[in-house]
């Protein structure tokens, strides 16, 4: 063999260690081209500015090669001798794209193959390690913990938004209903648990799967031992030993959560630097799309708020993409959720180009199921996706909480379809959006989360897409000036433009059946429109690039810095951070009441009576959490200096037209439907009945006992409710734990309040058990057919108040409403509900 090598001059350098120059070098497919515009000025930027540096976020539009980037930096640091290195994917489908791009490009990489082993290649610095996170993200992993991690010179975790996910759920013991444990967890802590929800409590222990409770965190400390103990036991469960590995010594400050499915413990802020391959690494690239809000690095991987400060990217183009977004409830009150399902989801025979539905759950598939669409599991989703891009777009496809992961370019996918607000997945989530309505934090998860989502259909810069929108919640976050401003520049000029489509549409009086011209509509962009899309691209050039709050960031690095001041035993730092924080940053007293309970928890081990001070102002504040061992004092809600018509005038004048008032009344009315979720049907229902003017409560909810729902409809006289809209519609009678329930539920108000009251039981059928006792003799329920004839009168009501001036609404004139829709207190009482059947 020639040593071709020895041929050269002296003095000849032979490797490349600038990007731009190594892809030069590269035996390439002959369809692969120079580098584009923005490629090469983010490289030729990393290489002058950003090569030496821990931390690197490294933003670009879709479709324009954020991969071949990541691995020409990695090929950069192996010539540099900086190696070995490492470029980690979300998924496993996402590794097997990778690897075909670098074989196409001609850079040498290497896998984990059969044996589970490390390559020697990867170790000896000859090529790159591509392989998914979750291989280097677990408590057994081949690359070592803490002291005795593999060292790497760079890594590169690509879609890093989704990777956060996947560490976090490495972190996370999870034991299943099922499984040997659960029964255990749950007798510990039930005693704490009746005090913080003893009718949740009751759910959960009936398997109702959306029913969960946080045990106190003082109950958590005290039987820390207990607990070790017995998960040091259940290290057969694969969910409890890989991560068990993790947190076994860090267990005491862990939360735990308790649902009628199962249970989750993990940290409240995650351990990285546990896995040293990645927290030791000289050079971390963090890829990461435009859209994408990336102050979560901060608790997600432990970075500092400089390297989120000052990411890496391309400037000169501010977009890309098309996307109509289109609002049809906005359009027409009759494009309902329903209406757009009918129409979108039956299949169609030789149909041009895919329609895809996202939903968050497969409860919101069922509707789509019932018109024929394609609904795909874990289990057959890559056979769906492969027909897709196969050609055959016959069917709808249903993608279930796949708001990431999935790319549907160019014909795959020209009509998107979100239907409804995506559903935050872990218990952990799940309570901060329960007591932290209006945290900013929240609302930037809930808009990246929709983000990713409307990215499904645009892969690319001369991609296109319509983005159809349904259900009130989501429509209420896209119209919601406040919320909409969490989204990205690019993406609020398109729900901008979506919504100017809207007001077009209504000036259009050519077309009487709105469905007609949302179809037409639709084919504007798909038959490629020259007036769309000239229309498009020049309010896109136009739009103004907005510059993003640091407040976010500097709050998250502040609740880091309390968490390792926490961990570090110095209790008291972590309490005068967090003071600090909700003095700069804080005004809304929920979220007050969730950094006191911070505190709290931060003060337990060391001082009790103070932590429980600071727990029983954090209740008082946001009666959402946890109620106080003790010391927690609660008001009765009564009418007393209230007036039902003064409060009805209020609700409506916060709005600044009719419909946004309406928007707002519809997300409270579509989420007062059997098989929604129990806490989402309990929240749409108290916000009910502050809509039509009565003082509410959630007893079960804000004091830990009593019923779901509590309506005081004037002096001394209320409506109790009871909750059992998430049981089978089917189901043929009341059982007798749920009459045990509303009975409970009965003897509590009774206790409680002494005044004046109805029971009334939601739920599917009025027959009960004959096992099954009434406590109040008034007892009523409400069925579907009432539930429904509530939300359409309601919904009536409103409609009439369109008709009036909003600024000089008269007494008279809604009382007359109320009692033309039966919304008087009387017909509430009666009208509404029926006797029960004991069978």
């Amino acid at each position: 063999m020639i040593d071709f090598r020895k041929k050269i001059a002296v003095g000849t350098a032979i490797v490349k260690t600038n990007p731009i120059e190594i892809y030069d070098t590269l035996d390439r497919a002959s369809d692969k081209n120079a580098l584009r515009p923005a490629q090469l000025a983010v490289l030729e930027d990393w290489w002058n500015n950003y090569k030496d540096k821990k931390d690197v976020i490294l933003k670009l539009h879709t479709g324009q090669g954020k991969t071949l980037l990541g691995l020409l930096i990695l090929q950069s640091k192996l010539n540099l001798n900086q190696g070995p290195v490492l470029y980690l994917c979300p998924t496993y489908n996402l590794v097997t794209q990778t690897c075909e791009q670098a074989t196409q490009f001609g850079i040498k990489y290497c896998t984990i193959g059969a044996d589970k082993n490390i390559p020697m290649d990867f170790y000896d610095s000859k090529s790159i390690l591509i392989t998914s996170v979750h291989k280097l993200f677990n408590g057994l992993t081949k690359f070592g913990l803490r002291n005795r991690s593999e060292s790497v010179g760079s890594i590169v975790l690509d879609d890093s938004h989704a990777c956060i996910d996947a560490i976090q759920k490495a972190f996370t013991i999870i034991i299943k209903k099922d499984e040997d444990g659960y029964e255990k967890v749950l007798s510990i802590f039930e005693n704490e648990l009746e005090k913080q929800g003893l009718g949740t409590l009751e759910d959960i222990r009936l398997g109702n799967h959306d029913s969960f409770l946080l045990v106190p965190y003082w109950a958590w400390q005290e039987k820390v031992g207990e607990m070790v103990r017995l998960l040091a036991g259940l290290q057969e469960n694969l969910n409890v030993k890989f991560a068990w590995n993790l947190i076994k010594d860090i267990i005491k400050d862990c939360q735990c959560y308790i649902s009628g499915s199962h249970i989750e413990i993990s940290p409240y802020c995650n351990p990285i630097e546990q896995f040293g391959t990645f927290s030791r690494a000289a050079h971390r690239v963090l890829m990461s799309a435009t859209t994408n809000d990336d102050s979560f690095f901060i608790k997600g991987l432990g970075l500092d708020k400089d390297a989120i400060k000052a990411p890496l990217q391309y400037h000169k183009e501010a977009w890309s993409g098309e996307k109509m977004i289109l609002i049809p409830s906005m359009f027409d009150e009759s494009l309902t959720r329903s209406r757009i399902i009918e129409e979108f989801a039956r299949p169609l025979k030789n149909r041009k180009y895919g329609v895809i539905s996202l939903v968050p759950s497969f409860a919101h598939s069922e509707s789509w199921k019932a018109h024929n669409a394609r609904i795909s599991t874990a289990l057959t989703i890559d056979e769906d996706i492969s027909v897709l891009k196969s050609g055959n777009y016959d069917f709808t496809n249903v993608l279930v909480n796949r708001y990431d992961g999935i790319d549907l370019a160019d014909n795959n996918c020209r009509i998107l379809i979100i239907d409804s607000k995506p559903y935050a997945e872990s218990l952990s989530d799940r309570y901060q959006e329960m007591t932290r309505v209006d945290s900013e934090a929240i609302l930037i998860k809930i808009a990246q989360k929709i983000e990713q989502g409307l990215g499904r259909g645009v892969r690319g810069e001369r991609d296109y897409c319509v983005i159809i929108l349904t259900g009130a919640e989501l429509i209420n976050i896209i119209q919601n000036k406040r919320t909409r401003s969490f989204f990205s520049s690019q993406t609020q000029t398109q729900i901008q433009i979506g919504l100017d489509i809207t007001k077009y549409s209504k000036e259009d009086a050519s077309l009487d059946d709105k469905m007609k011209l949302l179809n037409s509509l639709i084919m504007q962009c798909i038959n490629r429109d020259e007036g769309w899309k000239y229309f498009y691209i020049s309010r896109m050039n136009d739009a103004p690039v907005v510059s993003k709050e640091e407040r976010v960031l500097n709050i998250l690095q502040l609740e880091k810095e309390a968490e390792l001041q926490y961990k570090y035993g110095e209790c008291q730092k972590a309490v005068d951070i967090i003071q600090r924080l909700i003095d700069t940053y804080i005004n809304d007293n929920s979220e007050k009441g969730w950094y006191m309970q911070e505190m709290a928890r931060y003060l337990y081990s060391k001082n009790k009576v103070d932590s429980n001070k600071k727990q029983i102002i954090a209740h008082k504040l946001n009666n959402y959490l946890l109620k106080p061992r003790e010391g927690m004092d609660l008001v009765n809600i009564s009418f007393v200096n209230q007036n039902r018509i003064n409060n009805i005038i209020s609700w409506v004048r916060q709005f600044d037209n009719h419909d946004l008032l309406m928007i707002q009344l519809e997300e409270t009315l579509g989420n007062l439907q059997f098989g929604i979720k129990a806490d989402t049907f309990e929240r749409s229902l108290n916000e009910l009945g502050h809509i039509l003017g009565f003082i509410v409560e959630r007893p079960d909810k804000q004091r830990g006992e009593g019923p779901d729902n509590l309506w005081c409809v004037r002096d001394n006289d209320y409506i109790l409710f009871e909750c059992k809209n998430e049981v089978k519609e089917q189901r043929g009678e009341i059982n007798k734990t749920e009459m045990g329930q509303i009975n409970n539920s009965c003897l509590w108000f009774e206790r409680v309040y002494h005044a004046e009251y109805i029971p009334i039981l939601i739920a599917p059928t009025n027959k009960v058990t004959s096992a099954g006792g009434f406590h109040k003799a008034q007892l009523a329920i409400m069925k579907k057919k009432q539930l429904h004839s509530l939300i359409d009168n309601t919904r009536l009501f409103f409609k009439g108040i369109r008709e009036l001036d909003i600024n000089g609404l008269s007494h008279v004139e809604i009382q007359k409403l109320l009692d033309a829709n039966h919304l008087s207190i009387d017909d509430l009482k009666s009208t509404y509900a029926e006797k029960p059947i004991q069978k």
